[in-house]
């Protein structure tokens, strides 16, 4: 007796004799028992099922059988499991792929952005900073960022496009500022070339260059904290309060100055380490040291007074 005859029994006969198939069926051969798993677990017709979908399978097994249910998956399910998996890595690996090879843009709003592209090159974005990305060795940036390029065999240059001009690099550490007011390149490691309407110029490690007006300007780094905001750190050790307040007003990309009346902050030394997320905890913290006022008109700031 197969289990489909059961089957067509068992929906022509009374509950009794219901019983009366199922124990006799059972006792046929632990065979019958494998094909009865197998039919419940999808081989029957989708009409013979209707119905039964929510029936508790296992439960009903169990008390038929007196043994274990363990849920058996016909093999043409897994071979098709398996296809389809496969094919969806298929599919994902060519969109991943095509993602990685097309134009990509970066947006670092509230919070300072690193990012690693794919040729290994490395990029720190500062807040409020955009980058336009080939998927290549070719960006373009309005904010400011902090580049570590990845030198290739093939000696493949890696450009970078600001608001007015360009850079061009083969691996070097160096950071630009791309404004409609401001443009900087200023160099770490390495040495790049700064191009603008048809005028060009060598930044040399230590140097960094300033476009003022339509004048291209280099010269040599001072500050130690030229490239503090990519890390996040201001230290000073002995620095005048002067230069310090510069440093400062760069890290966090805001004007920042003295009141024209204030003679002696070149004369007041500062030695500390900054970590602060915002300037206006710096203040305050120059507020403790050296009782600074100040106010504060848009994005400006202007320290009115002070004492060493």
């Amino acid at each position: 007796m197969n289990l489909r005859d059961n089957i067509n029994k068992l929906n022509e006969s009374d509950g009794r004799k219901q019983a009366d198939l199922i124990q006799m069926w059972k006792n046929e051969a632990s065979s019958n028992l494998q094909s009865m798993k197998a039919e419940w677990e999808g081989q029957l017709p989708v009409d013979q099922l209707k119905g039964y979908q929510q029936y508790p399978v296992a439960e009903a097994f169990e008390k038929i059988t007196t043994e274990p249910y363990h849920k058996v998956v016909p093999m043409w399910r897994k071979w098709a499991v398996a296809a389809l998996f496969t094919g969806l890595l298929a599919v994902s690996g060519l969109y991943l792929y095509q993602r990685a090879s097309a134009n990509v843009t970066i947006v670092a709003e509230a919070a300072i952005h690193h990012h690693k592209l794919n040729d290994g090159s490395e990029v720190t974005l500062d807040k409020n900073t955009r980058l336009d990305y080939d998927g290549e060795r070719a960006v373009a940036i309005a904010g400011r960022g902090f580049f570590k390029v990845a030198k290739k065999e093939s000696g493949a240059s890696f450009t970078v496009e600001l608001n007015k001009g360009k850079v061009t690099v083969l691996g070097t550490r160096f950071s630009v500022t791309s404004l409609p007011g401001e443009v900087e390149v200023a160099v770490e490691e390495g040495r790049v070339k700064y191009e603008y309407e048809g005028r060009s110029i060598i930044i040399n490690a230590g140097e960094r260059m300033k476009l003022s007006e339509q004048d291209i300007v280099s010269s040599p780094i001072l500050s130690p904290n030229q490239f503090s905001w990519s890390a996040q750190v201001l230290e000073f050790k002995n620095t005048p309060l002067d230069r310090a307040i510069q440093d400062i007003g760069r890290h966090f990309h805001q004007n920042l100055s003295l009141a024209t009346e204030i003679k002696s902050a070149g004369k007041c030394l500062l030695t500390t380490r900054i970590t602060s997320e915002n300037i206006d905890q710096v203040l305050e913290e120059l507020k403790l040291l050296f009782q600074i006022q100040y106010h504060k008109s848009g994005d400006r700031y202007v320290i009115t007074s002070m004492k060493c």
